[in-house]
């Protein structure tokens, strides 16, 4: 009887809190979340049982060594994302779907030849044994199958294609 209403206070005060945070602006959540995860902590050291933080830490490990290894990405996506959804806003602020560049007759955005450049890290004029290799190199990365995204993949695979094409002509 006593876990049962120790339940239903801990699940009152989480509705409670749920309501409160609501109110709140992203800081003072972030906030609210650190006060809540000190505190938390605490009462486990206080009362020995800290040993599970310490093994879900060496479960995380090996996540976050593998995530280490796409830092050197994050310029690329955050500029192809930043591009995206500031040239979608400019385009049209109601129209789903709306991307950057030129639209190909698939009706699929398209992407400049400078974007295809900044999105495969290459400078212009690359050979097209580079292009393939930084194709190649971000693909791994990034390809869905990879935990990566498809629209990444996308844009990726339209760059080297739009490059190709015009080191042929």
């Amino acid at each position: 009887m006593g876990r049962l209403l120790l339940l239903l206070a801990v699940a009152i005060l989480a509705y409670a809190a749920w309501r409160w945070l609501q109110k709140r602006s992203g800081l003072e959540r972030w906030q609210a979340f650190a006060v809540a995860g000190a505190v938390v902590l605490m009462a486990l050291a206080a009362t020995g049982r800290l040993n599970w933080v310490f093994a879900l830490i060496g479960l995380a490990l090996p996540f976050l060594r593998k995530l280490l290894v796409l830092l050197p990405y994050v310029p690329v996506l955050r500029q192809v994302f930043g591009r995206a959804a500031a040239e979608q806003r400019q385009e049209n602020p109601h129209q789903e779907g709306a991307g950057s560049g030129p639209e190909d007759p698939s009706g699929r955005p398209g992407l400049s030849v400078r974007e295809a450049w900044d999105i495969l890290g290459l400078e212009p004029g690359a050979a097209p044994e580079e292009i393939v290799a930084a194709h190649r190199r971000l693909i791994q990365k990034l390809h869905p199958d990879r935990g990566g995204s498809a629209y990444l993949a996308t844009r990726i695979n339209q760059a080297k294609d739009l490059l190709l094409k015009e080191c042929r002509e």
